[in-house]
């Protein structure tokens, strides 16, 4: 895993690539280079960590074909030792046991098409010098981070905003809209960021910019199309069948996840996904498996899963270690924590302290990341489904007028019933409604707000064909599985040079989840039903019978007490007087103690925090 950056069409200096690269240095501390193109027009900058081939063979930026192409590549191809098989039948040979030179050489034989090829995940840059052109490209799941922008001259390129603003060409100009998307639902949703003007590559896409300026963006994979291509094929499977297949995918994306020339460990959770990617490690590992779990100090608030987690460590045989956060971690790491995050997000903190133990014995850990939107796995998959059984009545009507008073399982499932689609996935995971932000925001903002933001995001990634559990986890993936948990465990984890590779969102066994039928998934109401049955012989029993709670921080906890001082400042910065009305400033700081404001007031806090790390400026014009 490593850093990658870059300037097209602007005469850089030295000076200028080496402060992108020193801005992105933990994520590649093995080694860094830097190419300019002697004819002008591009050059290149990379930051290695080394996981396959520690050799200098690995050294980027690379090159093949004379010169022609130049990569600067973050991320890994699994399955590259059998496109290197292919590619020699055609004449193609190799000086590296790399997979940065089997992308290059791909790339030179089947051009764009070569992405349908790679499994893995994967960002890069490649330079063709010949025709002046620029192929940015972006694994299918959005794993790997991407962001780019347009500024005088050129264009500009990396793996983090941190090394854009390095730069110098970039500015710091804080964009509204992602405010507002930061505010409603504690990320921003892609392909905007933080910044004004500088954006996201879509996951699954190829940007192609031309020596004329012209752009094109190339859609090489989408997850509606896979599910249309699989349904049919999987709605023949009997249901044993369907719990041996996904077994069988399971087995095989571990086993690409694990090839690597360093130690590998794995993140422990004591869910089911994590649990089994673990145990499914011991199967191709000679010694025991080195687990990581973390915890936090007993709270009120909430409890660990410690316990579960150390359970589960015993069952599979694990080396493991447990990390317990106490309120002088938090405090003492913050600062760090909020340079590390990239950009503004509810969420991270957990990954950010689980790596940087994990970092101490291994470079690389595998996660079980994703089961729960692939599989069904939040209660909201059955709520909405639910929703999508019948048209609405008269009875759903009175009922979600009642769920304002008393709401209870019935009322709430009668008034997301009543919710437009798009609306009802719009309301998933929200800090704050549109209501309250037309009233909440200071009146230069509130002319740029417009109510159905978050729905208008939603609405593309809606298909009327199908069902609601596959359009759940397709609107999943591609709004909080990307803006929230893959950014957040990208930045955290390689801020301390870790690379996490999340086995469950290996592009074959996504498909297939996919295109799984609903029934399947939610089977006499027990969620992730083939999953579970897939592994279960890999399981402790108790786990098979524990009740799902998820993961959370004691963030309550933690702004109440050890981070007090530090919210009421940021409370009281310049900045909450850019956000907000004084009514609604004086509001929050009444609610201070008040645990329904702890995710509002979580997100201001790092919101605030990382616009003054940044000494960022808030775009007030349109």
């Amino acid at each position: 895993m490593c850093g990658i950056a870059g300037l097209i069409g602007i005469a850089a200096v030295e000076a200028q690539i080496d402060q992108m690269l020193d801005a992105i240095v933990h994520r590649g501390p093995d080694d860094r280079g830097v190419w300019f193109d002697p004819s002008g027009g591009a050059t290149l900058g990379h930051t290695r960590l080394s996981i396959i081939d520690l050799s200098s063979g690995g050294h980027q930026p690379m090159t093949i074909e004379g010169g022609r192409y130049w990569i600067t590549f973050n991320g890994e191809i699994y399955n590259y030792l059998e496109l290197r098989s292919e590619l020699e039948k055609t004449g193609a040979t190799f000086n590296s046991h790399c997979d940065t030179e089997v992308l290059l050489s791909a790339f030179a034989h089947w051009g764009v098409d070569c992405l349908h090829r790679l499994r893995g995940m994967f960002a890069f840059a490649l330079w063709d010098r010949h025709e002046q052109t620029l192929f940015l490209a972006r694994d299918r799941m959005g794993i790997k981070p991407l962001l780019w922008a347009e500024v005088p001259g050129g264009f500009v390129f990396a793996s983090e905003i941190k090394a854009l603003l390095a730069s110098g060409l970039v500015k710091p100009v804080i964009e509204p809209h992602a405010v507002f998307e930061l505010l409603a639902t504690g990320a921003v949703c892609q392909p905007e960021t933080i910044l004004r003007g500088v954006y996201s590559l879509d996951p699954g896409t190829c940007l192609i910019l031309r020596a004329n300026g012209t752009r094109e963006n190339v859609r090489y994979w989408n997850p509606i199309d896979g599910v249309t291509e699989l349904r049919s094929e999987l709605l023949r499977l009997s249901y044993v069948d369907a719990v041996h297949l996904i077994r069988q995918k399971l087995e095989e994306a571990c086993q690409y996840h694990m090839i690597a020339d360093v130690p590998i460990g794995s993140f422990l959770s004591g869910g089911i996904d994590s649990t089994a990617v673990t145990a499914l490690m011991t199967r191709h590992f000679s010694n025991k498996v080195r687990s990581f779990s973390i915890g936090f100090e007993a709270t009120p608030e909430l409890e660990d899963e410690l316990s579960e987690a150390r359970l589960a460590a015993e069952h599979i045989g694990c080396d493991h270690t447990e990390i317990v956060l106490s309120a002088r971690d938090i405090t003492e790491s913050f600062d760090d924590l909020i340079s590390s995050i990239d950009q503004p997000s509810q969420d991270g903190t957990n990954t950010y302290f689980v790596s940087r133990a994990a970092r101490k014995s291994v470079k690389v850990t595998l996660s079980g990341l994703g089961g729960d939107e692939l599989f069904a796995g939040y209660p909201h998959f059955s709520l909405l489904q639910g929703a999508a059984s019948r048209p609405i009545n008269v009875l759903d009507r009175c009922l979600s007028l009642l769920n304002r008073l008393r709401p209870n399982r019935f009322t709430s499932l009668a008034a997301t019933r009543c919710l437009p689609v798009s609306r009802r996935y719009a309301e998933l995971r929200r800090i704050l409604s549109d209501k309250t932000l037309t009233t909440a925001l200071a009146r230069p903002l509130r002319s740029l707000f417009s109510r159905g933001l978050i729905e208008n995001i939603i609405s593309p990634l809606l298909d009327v064909s199908l069902d609601a559990v596959s359009q759940t986890s397709i609107v999943e993936c591609r709004h909080y599985l990307v803006n929230t948990l893959l950014r957040d465990a990208d930045a955290m984890s390689m801020a301390h040079g870790l690379e996490v590779r999340p086995v469950l969102l290996d592009h074959t066994l996504v498909e297939c989840a996919l295109a799984l039928p609903p029934e399947m998934k939610i089977r006499n109401g027990r969620s992730k039903s083939v999953l579970i049955d897939a592994v279960h012989d890999l399981l402790p029993a108790t786990l098979l019978q524990r009740r799902k709670t998820g993961f959370e921080m004691p963030l309550g906890t933690w702004l109440r007490k050890a981070l007090r001082e530090r919210l009421l400042d940021c409370l009281n910065d310049p900045w909450m007087m850019n956000l907000f009305e004084i009514d609604f400033i004086r509001v929050i700081r009444r609610n201070i103690d008040n645990v329904h404001y702890t995710r509002l007031l979580w997100a201001l806090l790092i919101l605030v925090s990382w616009a003054r790390n940044y000494k960022c400026t808030l775009g007030t014009n349109g």
